[in-house]
């Protein structure tokens, strides 16, 4: 329906792909580096097992002179975001944005599944569609 009301052409529209996806599961003492996912557009985690204490997501946003408006923790300005997990919770967030775990501090592991989503652009997939294979 927002295609037809608005006009716009559905082979301007970029192809959303999977592609990549993988377990995390954080023991006791347990956590991840800041790092980031480059080369895709939007990452996910979501938590199958996130008990108490067990890691908090901080999310840092790598471009020069951008804050949070205010973060979870409710500091304005902050150049992080903290987020602390619940079972059953699925989180999207730009993929540049670089990340890390706290250390997991639960009896308990942390286990989420996390995902990678990138596009595909239509000069893309016209160019792929004339490749024969030989």
């Amino acid at each position: 329906r927002y295609i037809s009301v608005t006009g716009v052409q559905t082979c301007a529209l970029p192809i959303y792909l999977h592609t990549r996806g993988w377990l995390n599961y954080n023991r006791t003492g347990q956590g991840l580096p800041l790092h980031g996912h480059g080369g895709s557009k939007i990452s996910a985690t979501y938590y199958i097992n996130a008990p108490e204490n067990c890691g908090d997501l901080i999310l840092v946003d790598p471009r020069g002179g951008v804050d949070w408006e205010k973060g979870m923790d409710g500091i304005n300005g902050t150049k992080h975001n903290r987020i602390t997990p619940t079972t059953g919770t699925l989180v999207f967030f730009p993929s540049f944005m670089l990340h890390s775990v706290d250390t997991n501090r639960n009896s308990q592991p942390r286990i989420s599944l996390t995902t990678d989503i990138s596009t595909l652009s239509p000069s893309s997939i016209k160019y792929f569609s004339t490749l024969t294979k030989e």
